[in-house]
């Protein structure tokens, strides 16, 4: 399959990203999280573990069926399992530190794409190039949180002056 190490690049990129959480959680100043910062860390972990497996199972599946379409077909799928779970994890939770009111909008714009393209793909457009995109898409999720994490995690224990 063309771009097979595309897709393995995005596997280990997901598991990565789930490592990097695991060992921040580990490794906390304190080993005490606030209910947000460890929600963000579950995210991540679990966000990155999805799109790994759902990215390398691209690859079998086309050594199994030989068929370039089937496969963007299954592998859209597996991101569409991935939007439902994700936008179902983030609307169980109630905290205001995490999504306040206001960006309501700005989350259903993006759970609407996080549906729609890899609907359109599976089932119209059926482009590995469309495939793609949309793992990458998916991994703007977890990076946007880690580096929340990461931020707030150096902004409470960071002893370093700043230069204004």
């Amino acid at each position: 399959m063309e771009g097979e190490w595309f897709f393995m690049l995005i596997g280990s990129m997901g598991i990565s990203m789930a490592g990097f959480a695991a060992l921040v959680g580990a490794l906390s100043p304190g080993g005490k999280w606030d209910a947000v910062s460890a929600w963000r860390v579950r995210m991540v972990m679990s966000f990155g573990f999805s799109i790994c497996l759902s990215a390398l199972a691209v690859i079998p599946i086309f050594m199994f069926t030989q068929d370039v379409e089937r496969t963007v077909r299954f592998g859209s799928a597996g991101t569409v399992i991935i939007a439902l779970f994700t936008a179902w994890a983030m609307r169980t939770r109630k905290d205001t530190d995490i999504y306040p009111r206001y960006n309501a909008l700005v989350f259903w714009a993006v759970v609407a794409i996080s549906w729609a393209l890899p609907m359109l793909n599976g089932l119209i457009f059926r482009s590995t190039g469309l495939l793609m995109f949309i793992y990458l898409y998916f991994l703007f999720l977890p990076m946007t949180v880690f580096i929340n994490i990461v931020r707030e995690l150096t902004k409470a224990t960071s002893t370093a002056p700043t230069f204004r």
